[in-house]
């Protein structure tokens, strides 16, 4: 938005500018968007990445900053804040904001995303299916359908 107000000044001094323009340009601050690659719900040991990404505000280089929720001190100044190995303690509520380099100028806070860790993935579990639920040899020429699951913490998705 864009505001541009004419002013006489003509109060001023004789022989001075007559009139001035005044422009002020106001900017709303960018909204930070949040994605987290694989999921939000993960296993414990899995690798996470979180990612901040701010368009507009007419800036092209944005310091950004994750925080997790109960704590004033970022827990990353990167625009990727990479796990590689997460544990209980790393789930939580995270946000993300960006400052323009060399200011104090910030954007909003980012919608708060929720990173869930579960206990480890079980060890999968290998089923064969042939011509009968039993499967005692295969022949060369068989056909089996094979199915991988694991069974720890099914329900967890």
């Amino acid at each position: 938005m864009v505001l541009v107000l004419n002013k006489s000044l003509s109060s001023i001094k004789e022989g001075s500018f007559k009139s001035c323009i005044l422009c002020l340009l106001v900017l709303s601050l960018p909204k930070p968007a949040v994605s987290i690659q694989p999921d939000e719900k993960v296993f414990r040991g899995e690798a996470v990445t979180l990612r901040c990404d701010i368009q507009g505000g007419g800036v092209s280089t944005w310091q950004y900053s994750w925080f997790k929720a109960g704590s004033s001190t970022a827990v990353s100044n990167e625009q990727q804040y990479s796990i590689s190995s997460v544990t209980a303690s790393d789930g939580g509520t995270y946000t993300c904001r960006g400052a323009v380099r060399g200011t104090s100028r910030y954007s909003n806070y980012s919608q708060a995303v929720t990173l869930t860790v579960s206990g480890e993935c079980g060890k999968p579990l290998l089923l064969f299916f042939g011509h009968s639920w039993f499967v005692p040899y295969i022949s060369p020429m068989d056909s089996i359908v094979t199915q991988c699951l694991s069974l720890t913490d099914a329900s967890f998705f």
